[in-house]
């Protein structure tokens, strides 16, 4: 990441990367927090590292008391990062 961050030079990262994939995330639980939580942790650290203006994480998933671990992993993205979108059209 770091060399595109270096050879783009972006003003604005749109972050939306995550694993969603239920049971192998259940299967390795420590291995969801480094992919989901420190991968996103990584390129925001890299957009302040860089001077990126703006940081935006992308989460279609809301998870109000997780379950599983997928929803723990959304939601510790969501609490530091999140600006949800996704299913914003449904009342």
């Amino acid at each position: 990441m770091e060399a595109v961050f270096a050879a783009y030079q972006p003003q604005l990262v749109f972050h939306a990367a995550a694993c969603k994939q239920l049971p192998l995330l259940e299967r390795a639980p420590a291995q969801a927090i480094v992919t989901n939580v420190h991968g996103t942790m990584n390129v925001a650290a890299l957009a302040a590292e860089y001077g990126i203006g703006h940081f935006v994480n992308i989460s279609t998933d809301k998870a109000a008391r997780p379950v599983s671990v997928l929803g723990m992993n959304q939601t510790r993205r969501r609490d530091r990062y999140d600006v949800r979108c996704g299913r914003t059209l449904q009342p």
